[in-house]
């Protein structure tokens, strides 16, 4: 399993996703401050990072370029997203972008998902890619998974409202 940073500041969506990651067994950090959350990157160096896209100060749309560039896998989640905002934090380096409500169920398989996206990047950074190369290749190889879970988070909501 791997070493998740759960961000959001809303304690009862952190609590239930927490519950979810920590009977996977994953090592989790949770915080309700993606500042705090970025101080302790250096030292204890996560795979994995979910975040809660509104805090408190405002979005944290540079914390997920910051992650990435960090290393991790990032896992972005939202109620305020439209389509344009969804492909800009994609580019940013985000993996996946979930409109709420969070697939909560799903979370662990995208986290399960995420785990073995660094540890292919790992490996072909011990190859010697580039970093930058590297994500730019598996940004590709995702970008098309991530429209479709995008346009399937929609449709429930659509179907809900007809």
């Amino acid at each position: 399993m791997c070493r998740v940073f759960l961000i959001d500041d809303d304690p009862d969506t952190r609590q239930l996703i927490a519950k979810i990651l920590r009977n996977e067994g994953h090592a989790l950090y949770e915080y309700d401050d993606p500042d705090v959350a970025e101080r302790n990157i250096d030292e204890l160096r996560p795979t994995v990072v979910v975040l809660d896209l509104m805090t408190p100060r405002g979005e944290s749309d540079v914390y997920v370029s910051n992650f990435v560039n960090a290393g991790c896998v990032v896992i972005v989640y939202s109620a305020h997203l439209d389509d344009a905002r969804h492909v800009e934090l994609l580019h940013r380096g985000a993996t996946w972008v979930f409109k709420k409500p969070l697939p909560v169920g799903a979370i662990s398989e995208y986290v399960r998902k995420a785990d073995r996206i660094a540890g292919s990047m790992r490996v072909i950074k011990r190859m010697g890619k580039p970093a930058k190369a590297l994500r730019e290749e598996l940004k590709r190889s995702t970008d098309d998974l991530a429209k479709l879970n995008w346009r399937f988070s929609l449709e429930p909501a659509a179907s809900a409202v007809s």
